[in-house]
This record gives C-alpha cells, structure tokens and sequence, in this order.
C-alpha cells in the first residue's frame, strides 16, 4: 500500500478509540474532565498531490465524560445520608472534510479537517437532593482538525495513533453550580459543549 503510486486512490475505513479532554466550558461543569469515545472515520484520496493524496473523509463519533458525585441529604426523619450519583456529558458528532495522505517510508501521515454537527447533552444531579438532576441538551456547527500515524502491519492493514481537536458552537448556556442551573436570576454563562482535544488508537484497513 505504500509503494502504490500517488494517482492511484486509496480507500480506509477506520475504527478510532478516544480518550476526550473537554476544555473550556466543558471542563467547568464536569470533574475530571477526562473521559472515553470512539469514533469511525472513512477516508477517501484520490487526488494526486506531488507524492501526496488529497481526498476527503466522513467522521462519526461519541464521547462521554462520568463525573461521580456524593450527594449528602437529610431523609424524612433528618438523618443526615448520602446517595452517588453520576454526572455525565455526552457529545455525539457527524464530521465531514478534506483530507491528506503522505506516504512516509514505513508510516501513512494523514491530516484532515471537518465540518459538521455535534449533539450534546449534560445531566449533573442537585446537590442536596438526590431525586433531582439538571439537563442541557443542544445541537451545534462543530469543527474538528486531526493528524493522524497510519503504521501498517500488514497487507491493507494497520494501527492508528493520533490527535484530534474538535470545536463546538453552541448557543446553550447553563451555570458552573448544577443548584442554580433551573434558577432564572443565576448567571447562564457556561458553555458545556465547546472544546474537545482527544488522542486516540486505533484500526484501519487500507484498499
């Protein structure tokens, strides 16, 4: 596959496994802002670009980050309790984009960029009650930027090790404190879906 010529297109589909790093607003409302995903990508190049391929690709992806909570009550006889509960932000996104392939001696560099639409949703309890929970649900213009190691190991076959950053734009706005997120005089100026940097490992098949 590395020594196939340039004006010949190469097709892959690949399986991505994610560790997410939301920053920014994300980072503010869940703790620790690290979580898992995964994500599918098909690439398609088959623009000769000097010793390089141009093409585009077509990336679906979900990530969740689980901030676990102790929430400290009093029941009906005002004994002090304690119930774990969970905090979770959820972000789904559907990319697409150009992207270029550089074949480098034993390795495939491959740099992409995409447009496209994230899916986001946050549910985080109340502290002080754990019968109660908060939600944000939007849906926003998402970008994202990868660069991308294919390191084949054998005929059309190969591991993926790389990075991504995706951006969201989202009009959604909720507070930092999940206690006034349903209070109308409390600040709404939280973005919980906006930035996500994300190493990732994974398969790809070339043909």
């Amino acid at each position: 596959m590395l020594l196939r010529p340039s004006n010949e297109p190469v097709y892959s589909v690949g399986a991505e496994f994610r560790v997410p790093v939301l920053l920014g607003g994300g980072a503010a409302v869940v703790s620790p802002p690290v979580g898992f995903g995964a994500t599918f990508v098909f690439r398609y190049h088959g623009v000769p670009l000097g010793v390089a391929r141009l093409g585009g690709l077509l990336a679906v992806g979900h990530d969740r980050v689980l901030d676990r909570r102790t929430i400290v009550y009093a029941d009906e006889t005002g004994t002090e309790r304690r119930a774990v509960r969970w905090a979770a932000h959820d972000q789904t996104t559907f990319l697409t984009g150009p992207t270029v392939q550089l074949p480098l001696r034993r390795v495939f560099l491959e740099v992409g960029a995409g447009v496209g639409l994230a899916v986001g949703n946050l549910l985080r309890p109340v502290p002080g009650d754990p019968t109660r929970e908060t939600r944000a649900f939007g849906v926003g213009f998402a970008v994202r930027g990868d660069a991308t190691l294919g390191i084949p190991f054998a005929s059309g076959h190969g591991l993926l090790v790389g990075l991504t950053f995706t951006k969201v734009f989202s009009n959604v706005r909720t507070t930092e404190d999940p206690a006034l997120a349903d209070d109308p005089s409390a600040p709404q100026d939280t973005a919980p879906f906006d930035m996500t940097l994300a190493p990732f490992v994974g398969y790809q098949g070339w043909f």
